[in-house]
C-alpha cells in the first residue's frame, strides 16, 4: 500500500476498504502524471526557493485545496507566499492567514458557511450581470 493510501486509510477506513483506498490513490496519481505530461510537457517545476509566490484561485470555500498547495510550496522553500482571491469566507481567510505571508481577498463573507462563500459571491455577480 502506498504511503498516501496508508494516510487516507487511517482517516477513512470506517467507510472504505484498504484496497478501495489504494486503488483510488493509484488512479489519482495516474491522473496527476497524465496532466503533468499534457500541460507541462514533463518540464521540471521552476525553482521557487527564496522567491515570492502568488497563489491565485477563483475563491476560498473550505480552503483545503489551497492548504494542499501551500504545503506543496512550503517544501520548496519560497521566500514568501501570497494568496490572491476575489472572495472567501472569514473563517477560511483567518485559517489560511496563519499559513501564508499575505492574503489579498477582495470580498470576505462573515455570516455565510464557508462551504458556500464562493458560490454566493458568484451567484450575486451573475444576477447583477443580467
Amino acid at each position: 500500500m502506498s504511503p498516501a493510501a496508508k494516510h487516507c486509510a487511517g482517516m477513512y477506513s470506517f467507510l472504505f476498504t484498504y484496497e478501495q483506498i489504494d486503488r483510488q490513490v493509484k488512479t489519482t496519481m495516474a491522473t496527476i502524471e497524465q496532466r503533468h505530461r499534457k500541460f507541462r510537457y514533463n518540464k521540471p517545476f521552476p525553482d521557487i526557493a527564496a522567491r515570492h509566490v502568488i497563489l491565485v484561485d477563483d475563491g476560498l470555500a473550505s480552503g483545503y485545496t489551497m492548504r494542499a498547495a501551500i504545503a506543496y510550496l512550503r517544501k520548496r522553500k519560497p521566500g514568501s507566499i501570497t494568496i490572491a482571491v476575489p472572495t472567501g469566507s472569514a473563517d477560511t481567510v483567518k485559517m489560511l492567514l496563519r499559513e501564508v505571508d499575505t492574503i489579498c481577498c477582495l470580498n470576505i463573507y462573515v455570516d455565510i458557511p464557508k462551504k458556500f462563500a464562493d458560490k454566493v459571491f458568484y451567484n450575486k455577480m451573475s444576477s447583477r450581470a443580467q
